[in-house]
């Protein structure tokens, strides 16, 4: 999906200078760890002054240096959107709204299908028949677990991490902003988004029931304080505008019950087994993962149900999201030079980013209608309005 990942630039401030060993070979081994087919440029020092002209925002008084690196940025709601419209591409019959209510199982406590409700039609439940069924529902794996067997033990330990949106100046220069944490205090990263700036996260515990996770006022006040620390004297003075927060979920395994599958260190790993009635579960992980994770799950799936004539083992790195296939880096620039009058480069770059390829047949239903934008909400604070949207992305995403 390369419409929907960039390369973001974001600095390391050093207000000491015996920081700069430590994190200059870390970022060095960073550097060193990346793919072969990595195109990001590597990391690199920054003076005080240049620091401070890339990140304006950070405290002068107590700047030293500064070190540049690059991380993957991708958009993880439309990532996961276009996960399901790649499905349906190949052929999947993709249900939103739905729930999974109990399973079907034979007389040898197998089981044979879902039974599912429509959330939104309240008609009967159904029965989907399924040769193997796998249970991918991240929060709600454990839910799904108790639907097989009712009593058993967790295998997952739910952290929450929380994260607020600020407004855009502190990121205005396109550079995010990265510390490192230490003696009590989360790790923190700046990062511009849409206009804004997302600042987090704080890491807490959550029960092994929670499904959601709404964002306490404390880990918010938390991040405001960290942000108020990296901040020069004039913006620290100043209450900080929260457009918005919220709060996720990440899944780690509690425990080692007999995982068909292991990988990664504890905190990022994910678990993949199977119940004595065949559901197969595949969990934890994060999103650097999810390709392997997806490629286990049905590479096991296709192997315990027997289903070698019907499916091959799949390689997920083969396959293009939607919108990536005729994706390329000079799509912004043509297609703002093909509706000159009412696409500016900023525009032209927001459209590829949210639709990739298909960013050319939006463009040419907003030119029929007119290119109607709807009204943007403003910040209170600069009236800036942050994205521009116009009426035909939303009749787009609705057909």
């Amino acid at each position: 999906a390369p419409h929907l990942t960039v390369a973001q630039p974001v600095i390391l401030p050093l207000y000491r200078w015996s920081e700069l060993p430590l994190h200059w070979l870390c970022l060095k081994l960073y550097d060193a760890l990346a793919p072969t087919h990595h195109t990001f440029r590597r990391s690199r020092y920054l003076s005080a002054s240049e620091t401070l002209l890339m990140a304006p925002v950070l405290d002068s008084t107590r700047v030293k240096a500064g070190l540049l690196f690059y991380e993957g940025l991708h958009d993880d709601s439309r990532t996961n959107l276009y996960l399901a419209l790649t499905a349906a591409h190949h052929g999947a019959c993709v249900l939103n709204h739905f729930t999974a209510k109990n399973f079907v199982k034979n007389e040898n406590g197998k089981i044979t299908g879902v039974v599912v409700q429509d959330n939104l039609e309240k008609d009967a439940p159904v029965t989907v028949k399924a040769r193997v069924v796998v249970n991918a529902t991240g929060p709600q794996c454990e839910q799904i677990r108790a639907l097989d067997l009712p009593k058993q033990e967790p295998v997952l330990q739910p952290t929450m991490g929380t994260h607020a949106v600020l407004e855009g100046r502190f990121t205005e220069k396109g550079v995010g902003l990265y510390s490192p944490g230490g003696a009590g205090k989360n790790p923190l990263l700046l990062l511009p988004w849409l206009g804004a700036t997302l600042a987090g996260p704080t890491t807490a515990a959550a029960s092994e029931k929670a499904t959601t996770a709404a964002p306490p006022s404390s880990e918010v006040k938390a991040i405001l304080s960290e942000v108020k620390d990296h901040l020069n004297g004039a913006l620290a003075a100043k209450p900080l505008e929260v457009l918005s927060s919220w709060s996720g979920l990440r899944l780690s395994p509690a425990r080692p019950p007999p995982y068909r599958r292991f990988s990664g260190k504890k905190r990022d790993a994910f678990a993949m087994f199977s119940s004595e009635s065949g559901l197969l579960t595949v969990t934890g992980g994060n999103w650097t993962l999810y390709r392997q994770m997806a490629q286990a799950a049905v590479n096991h799936a296709i192997e315990v149900a027997a289903l070698h004539s019907l499916a091959q083992p799949t390689d997920s790195r083969t396959v293009v999201l939607v919108g990536g296939h005729r994706y390329t880096p000079e799509l912004p620039s043509a297609l703002a030079q093909r509706h000159p009058s009412a696409l500016t480069a900023q525009k032209a770059q927001q459209l590829v980013r949210t639709y990739g390829d298909r960013s050319v047949e939006v463009a040419e239903l907003a030119a029929a209608d007119g290119f109607r934008a709807l009204p943007s909400p403003k910040s209170p604070s600069s009236g800036s309005t942050s994205r521009v949207v116009w009426e035909t992305e939303v009749e787009y995403a609705i057909r």
